[in-house]
């Protein structure tokens, strides 16, 4: 893309010039450690796999975090994750 290109961000933000969302995106990326990055996106994937699994639909449901309580109750029960990772993997949501 180039400067002067434009993308939609979210649903009623308009449009943004790439140049500003693109820096918006490296100074998130930096503001966090690789590994921290890491742990943040196999959550997001747990997640949405979780979240395909049983049918949900994660984007744009009204009930997000009951979702989310559903799924961190189901995880940690199940005993996929121990509820002291439980924090990073719903800080990566």
């Amino acid at each position: 893309m180039t400067e002067n290109q434009m993308v939609v961000v979210g649903l009623n933000t308009g449009l943004v010039p790439f140049n500003i969302l693109d820096t918006a995106f490296h100074f998130a990326q930096a503001s966090k450690a690789k590994n921290t990055r890491k742990t943040y996106a196999a959550g997001w994937t747990s997640f949405t796999d979780w979240c395909n699994k049983h049918g949900a639909r994660y984007m744009d449901t009204l009930e997000k975090e009951g979702l989310i309580a559903l799924y961190a109750s189901d995880i940690v029960s199940s005993g996929k994750l121990k509820v002291s990772s439980l924090n990073c993997y719903l800080a990566g949501i």
